[in-house]
């Protein structure tokens, strides 16, 4: 697993380093820039480092037999640190947010101190690029480093899981508020690796055997940094993603949009093809939706009651119920209206008309997007204006 999960973590890591560059360069100032830069940078080095083959190259280079876990451990540690630093300056202003912020940097200091003290003293001699810490958990030097290590990674995770938490309640972005509780919940997820690793200091002395549960501390590692750089790096390309989400109902609302124009073209305020960005993407939908519903409303003196009950009964046919149904005969409706306004037939309905839809923007697009697929393609909609 490490020689997979590892470096895919790594990658990752390194990849939103990158991510973070022009924001560095932008705003060279932003020490919650920096602070972020270095939790990608400490979470990728100590990822790399545990991969087995770098493990193994930095042993070989530097002649110390598993330095290379004290380096990945540390860099762990240091992460936290990072995390914790970020989220008290951002959740407190300045003369507050830096005092605290001192007070982490220095017990990570002398967690690091500690850890190195105890790993020298352990005896590691035998090199272990796949299961050391199994592999040496019942040592007492070193299970006291561990106990040392794993408590701290355990106090920070629990504190960067409620600062996001906090933070992510006062915030009124919703990207940032969503990779908050992303970034928290890995955070809790990397409690599995701490239990894990409590378990290989307290059972091992009984004979039982921390290979058995391994795998938890791998994937708790794992994942749980994982949602932890989905989380950090979440608010600068989660809106590209509504985006994509805007563009794709913009689209699904065409073939619908497009019949409702061309038999009345006033409804647009812009004409057909004209350039569509990524800033004016949500007025573009936006204004798709309301053009949808005066195209209806154009059409209100043709929406026959009695095309309703044709196209109920195909639909019920069909094995459609709820939604897709009343969709279905909504789409039917507006065919053959359309169908009759082209003609010239004379008017049906003279009073008001139901208006099914949404009962805000969000429910209305949804709505809509179903009426659209049904006029596109449903058979009930080609069956009613066969049969009329």
């Amino acid at each position: 697993m490490n020689s997979v999960l590892y470096p895919l973590c790594a990658a990752v890591a390194w990849l939103a380093l990158i991510y973070k560059f022009p924001a560095l360069r932008v705003r060279p100032r932003d020490h919650a820039v920096h602070a972020l830069a270095a939790a990608f940078a400490f979470l990728g080095l100590s990822f790399t480092i545990s991969t087995p083959v770098v493990w193994a190259w930095i042993d070989a280079l530097t002649g110390v037999t598993n330095l290379s876990t004290l380096l990945s451990q540390g860099f762990v540690i240091a992460f936290v640190a990072a995390e914790q630093v970020l989220l008290v300056l951002w959740a407190f202003p300045p003369h507050r947010a830096w005092p605290k912020a001192r007070r982490r940097l220095t017990w990570v200091g002398v967690v690091l101190a500690a850890m190195v003290a105890l790993f020298l003293a352990a005896d590691t001699t035998e090199e272990r690029t796949t299961d050391f810490v199994v592999h040496y958990a019942g040592q007492p030097y070193y299970a006291t480093y561990l106990l040392v290590y794993v408590t701290a990674f355990t106090a920070g995770q629990l504190e960067v899981s409620v600062l996001c938490l906090r933070y992510a309640r006062a915030v009124g972005t919703p990207w940032l508020r969503r990779g908050l509780l992303i970034a928290g919940s890995g955070a809790v997820l990397g409690l599995f690796y701490c239990a894990a690793r409590y378990a290989d200091v307290a059972l091992t002395p009984l004979g039982l055997d921390p290979a058995r549960w391994e795998f938890v501390a791998r994937l708790g590692a794992g994942l749980g940094a994982l949602l932890n750089l989905v989380g950090w790096t979440l608010p600068g390309w989660g809106p590209a993603l509504g985006w994509i989400g805007r563009l794709r109902s913009y689209r699904r609302l065409h073939p619908l949009w497009s019949a409702l124009y061309a038999a009345s073209p006033q409804i647009a305020l812009d004409p057909p093809g004209s350039r569509f960005t990524l800033a004016d993407s949500g007025f573009r939908l936006y204004r798709r939706v309301i053009e949808i519903r005066d195209g209806r409303l154009a059409l209100h003196q043709h929406m026959d009651p009695a095309v309703a009950e044709v196209a109920a009964r195909h639909g019920a046919a069909a094995g459609l119920s709820g939604d897709q149904l009343r969709a279905a005969v909504e789409a039917a409706q507006l065919a053959v209206a359309l169908r009759a306004k082209t003609s010239g037939a004379a008017p049906v309905v003279t009073g008001e008309v139901d208006y099914p839809g949404g009962e805000d923007l969000a429910g209305e697009i949804a709505w809509l997007i179903r009426v659209s697929t049904a006029f596109a393609g449903s058979p009930v909609v080609q069956a009613t204006l066969a049969e009329l």
